[in-house]
């Protein structure tokens, strides 16, 4: 395969192919983060969280370390605090039992 250059690199990141054709669904990492400085939350999310690590600047990556940020949670701990999350997409700060009640409790949070 042919090396890609930096323009290429930053097109496939955000979700298009070299030639510039929008990735499918399946196809991409869907890298993001997740902040909230009202309910002290930052997260790293992706589907693949070896792959968010390695595009990660180095230096980055062991400052993140350093302060106890995980990067690339896994789905099972990020299911488990879904609370913080909600909130944090919400900014509506809830309990993990008032969360649950959220919606009748019929929601699903995924790496998607």
């Amino acid at each position: 395969a042919p090396e890609l250059d930096e323009e290429q690199k930053a097109a496939i990141a955000a979700g298009y192919d070299a030639a510039g054709d929008l990735l499918k669904w399946g196809e991409t990492n869907h890298e993001c983060m997740l902040f909230s400085i009202h309910n002290h939350t930052l997260s790293f999310l992706s589907l693949d969280p070896a792959k968010l690590q390695s595009n990660l600047h180095p230096q980055l990556a062991r400052n993140l370390k350093q302060n106890g940020v995980n990067v690339g949670e896994a789905m099972d701990s990020f299911n488990a605090r879904f609370h913080e999350v909600l909130g944090a997409l919400t900014n509506v700060p809830h309990t993990k039992e008032q969360a649950a009640q959220v919606m009748a409790g019929k929601y699903c949070l995924t790496g998607d």
